[in-house]
């Protein structure tokens, strides 16, 4: 608000025809812009100044304003453009890393979905042995009782055979004794 009032003053003062004066108050304000700072407003200043004093008739001092404004304005342009392409480099390094953190995503999910494959293979892997554990086991049991059935069967042979010898020899001894 400073800057502006004795901008304003300055401006007055021109009107005025008083451009010496004008050129005080335009000096004035560029110190105070230059605290601030102000960059856009000393471009400005440094015309209004030049114009003050080419109006005074010191147009040697003018023309070095003149040359003060257009550095000004030239600095300006330059910060605005580093500014610009150190957004511009901010932008480009912030794709980049998206990009780099949806590859390392899908890095991610294909592993989670190889870990999960070969889970299930190892799970698939050991529900097959226990399947062939148990029906190892179910053979093991159906022999052993075939076995067993078998024992029995030669048993009872066995028994047959002997019961059967047995009573050929009582018929044998009764027919001798029967006969004697």
């Amino acid at each position: 608000q400073v800057v502006t009032s004795l901008i304003n003053l300055g401006l007055v003062q021109e009107l005025q025809e008083r451009y010496l004066a004008a050129y005080d108050y335009y000096k004035q304000a560029e110190k105070v812009a230059e605290a601030i700072p102000l960059p856009q407003r000393l471009e400005y200043l440094y015309h209004s100044q030049a114009r003050a004093l080419g109006e005074a008739g010191q147009y040697e001092k003018a023309f070095n304003l003149e040359r003060e404004a257009y550095f000004t304005r030239d600095s300006m342009f330059q910060i605005e453009k580093a500014e610009a392409l150190a957004r511009l480099q901010a932008d480009f390094e912030v794709a980049e890393k998206d990009l780099e953190i949806s590859r390392l995503e899908e890095e991610k999910a294909r592993e989670e979905l190889k870990n999960t494959r070969l889970w299930a293979g190892i799970g698939g892997l050991i529900l097959l042995i226990a399947l062939g554990a148990m029906a190892y086991g179910i053979q093991q049991i159906r022999r052993k009782q075939a076995e067993e059935i078998r024992q029995r069967e030669m048993e009872k042979r066995q028994f047959s055979a002997v019961i059967t010898g047995e009573e050929k020899e009582r018929r044998r001894i009764a027919s001798d004794l029967h006969d004697s």
